[in-house]
């Protein structure tokens, strides 16, 4: 059930209501963290009109074809979120028009596997908005990667990218995989909840983060 906090925000939405956004979100699942599902989780339980599109969901369709179905779905949802592991969904070029989040997990291999994603997707489309969610590491190490992250990515792209998220190590996260559930679902009182609430937050617009946000860090070491 959604407290009265929850059915306000979701009641200011639906009067102003934005224009329907893509987040085209590669998810990463691994045996502690699922973003997407936790995720969903967490804009729902914020009263947001949440769509998440898996990567079996086009069965091999043409890319026009997928871009068309992208932009009905989006049209009936307040954020529609899509597997960017389809190939289907990378050859659209309705890429364009949507925000590009990706993950990036610990340790140097984590920031050349998040910027080989990065200029991977960005040739082939072009200057659409990359997110990053951080992962996997302790606030100092988080900082630091994401910033030498943005500085390649600004250095060889001239590409700037945001930071959307730093989602802290935190046990409860296996311990809801373990379970099935999503975090915020299982323990809404520990850390990791905190960081998808912000990030669903982010996402629709409640919440804003510069692109080095040391006040984002902070909130993870409190």
């Amino acid at each position: 059930m959604l407290g009265r906090g929850d059915q306000a925000a979701g009641l200011r939405r639906m009067m102003h209501k934005p224009k329907p956004r893509i987040v085209a979100l590669l998810s990463a699942p691994d045996d502690q963290l699922d973003i997407a599902d936790n995720l969903v989780f967490s804009l729902r339980a914020q009263a947001v009109n949440v769509q998440w599109l898996r990567s079996d969901a086009w069965q091999a369709a043409d890319p026009a074809e997928v871009g068309q179905q992208l932009q009905q779905l989006a049209s009936q949802h307040d954020l529609l979120l899509v597997d960017l592991a389809d190939s289907a969904v990378l050859a659209s070029k309705h890429l364009q028009d949507v925000t590009v989040l990706l993950p990036l997990g610990p340790g140097a291999e984590g920031i050349k596997q998040a910027y080989s994603q990065i200029k991977a997707i960005y040739s082939r489309q072009g200057g659409q908005p990359f997110g990053v969610v951080v992962h996997g590491m302790s606030p100092q190490r988080a900082q630091q990667a994401f910033k030498t992250l943005a500085d390649v990515a600004h250095r060889y792209l001239r590409l700037q990218i945001e930071l959307f998220g730093v989602i802290p190590v935190d046990q409860h996260l296996q311990l809801a995989a373990q379970s099935g559930r999503a975090v915020q679902e299982a323990f809404p009182l520990a850390l990791a909840s905190r960081a998808f609430r912000e990030l669903a937050q982010r996402l629709i617009g409640d919440a804003t983060l510069t692109t080095l946000p040391h006040a984002a860090f902070a909130a993870v070491a409190a």
